[in-house]
């Protein structure tokens, strides 16, 4: 009954374009399980051959929103212009680290779903380029995609949409310039912190560093304050 409730649900996900609970449901898939003859059954084997799982999309827009999540735990007291050299520089390294723990999970989120190996290289690759994240921290992501234990890797699930070029371009707003389902995934992720780096979101190189998202998180942050 939970199966059919989550694949009925994940239906609308991916008619909606609903980023936030299509995540909620892939987090679930791999925690829920039930107890019979002693054994753990998960969720997973029973929704890992939704559609939505084969759409670039999903994932390009669920790891943004769980980097907007975590960065909007963060304070940005000091308006950027105002911080010092050492502080902006400890500041892209805080997001940095959010960036680099968010692809780190999902190197095994997308493995989970039966993406390929190719599949998740490009899209931490991806990624990774766009935050301006270190060589060292490129270099072990990548790693750890190499040590993934995928066992069928010529099964990898193919994406849909012709989105497949879409894990290798080299500039993650590219993403944007084709629309999810009914355009509506960007509805659905403002208000939830994503709004705070809204610079990954503009087609310019220049706009997708980390030193204008979080500007940008500032200027949104302020904003708000004053207008309360």
């Amino acid at each position: 009954m939970l199966v059919a409730a989550l694949t009925l649900l994940l239906h609308g996900c991916l008619e909606s374009g609903d980023t936030r609970c299509a995540k909620s449901v892939m987090n679930m898939a791999q925690t829920f399980y039930c107890t019979h003859k002693h054994k753990q059954h998960y969720l997973l084997p029973n929704l890992v051959l939704h559609p939505l799982w084969q759409t670039a999309h999903f994932w390009g827009d669920a790891v943004l929103l769980g980097i907007g999540e975590e960065l909007s735990r963060h304070s940005f007291d000091t308006p950027w212009q105002c911080l010092s050299a050492s502080a902006r520089a400890a500041l892209v390294v805080t997001v940095h680290n959010v960036v680099f723990g968010q692809l780190s999970t999902f190197v095994y989120n997308m493995a989970s779903f039966r993406l390929s190996r190719h599949q998740i290289r490009q899209f931490v690759h991806t990624v990774a380029l766009s935050f301006e994240l270190s060589e060292d921290q490129r270099m072990a992501l990548l790693a750890a995609v190499a040590a993934l234990s995928i066992e069928n890797e010529e099964d990898g699930r193919a994406i849909l949409g012709g989105d497949a070029a879409l894990f290798t371009t080299a500039i993650f707003p590219e993403w944007r310039k084709t629309a999810p389902p009914k355009d509506t995934a960007m509805q659905a992720l403002v208000g939830h912190g994503l709004s705070r780096i809204k610079g990954i979101f503009d087609r310019d190189m220049d706009k997708a560093s980390s030193q204008v998202l979080l500007a940008n998180a500032q200027t949104i942050l302020w904003g708000t304050r004053w207008s309360k």
